[in-house]
């Protein structure tokens, strides 16, 4: 049987995710300026994924206290972004007025993430722009026993909706059509009826940007 390489290399990537892939390129598009937060970002920071243009006076990261260890990234706020926060935690993040919020590659790892999206929100300021993503169809990542949760459109529209952020864009990355017909051949062979009427069944991850309006 001869393998036609180009639709291998397209359909089957022998390096990153398609998910992956799609992020960095959808970040690289960002122009961010001002004041940042990166939330999780000790690993990989989001300073080096944006724009080239940004215009960022200030940058600061919110992550787990001694959470990546091969690091030499300054942690400003060793806290986790899902536990209930002290309001002088709060007065120092608004202090701050971070005019972007970058929270990527961490809702996965979350167990509360109705607490961690209203600590995020609550650390918001007005016209506060936050991009967030969540995945999917996604296989459970490395560190085992850390990866939690897998998020369907509704329920981040209901985070959203509890804390007064406004949906401004949504980037959905689809699985491609050999995963689309293996999705549908195991739901079928596990007699599985799927909610035709939901949109997002063949996205394997969502980058959400919201904004922060107070009245």
């Amino acid at each position: 049987m001869t393998i036609n390489k180009p639709f291998v290399s397209k359909f089957f990537p022998s390096k990153s995710s398609r998910h992956r892939r799609n992020l960095e390129k959808q970040l690289q598009k960002i122009v961010a300026f001002g004041n940042v937060l990166d939330i999780g970002g000790a690993q990989k920071p989001i300073l080096n994924r944006l724009s080239s243009v940004s215009q960022i006076t200030r940058y600061e990261i919110l992550d787990l206290p001694n959470s990546h260890m091969n690091s030499d990234q300054v942690i400003d706020f060793p806290i986790s972004i899902e536990t209930k926060l002290h309001d002088e935690v709060f007065r120092q993040l608004k202090k701050n007025n971070y005019d972007f919020i970058f929270c990527i590659e961490v809702s996965l790892y979350w167990s509360d993430p109705a607490q961690a999206m209203t600590n995020i929100a609550n650390s918001m300021v007005n016209n506060s722009t936050l991009y967030i993503n969540f995945h999917s169809n996604y296989a459970i990542q490395k560190p085992n026993g850390l990866d939690c949760l897998r998020y369907t459109y509704d329920v981040i529209k209901s985070y959203c909706d509890e804390n007064r952020l406004i949906i401004e864009d949504v980037i959905l990355t689809k699985v491609n059509f050999i995963s689309i017909i293996a999705l549908n051949i195991f739901w079928k062979s596990e007699r599985m009826r799927r909610n035709n009427r939901y949109q997002y069944s063949y996205v394997s991850s969502f980058l959400f940007k919201l904004k922060k309006i107070e009245n």
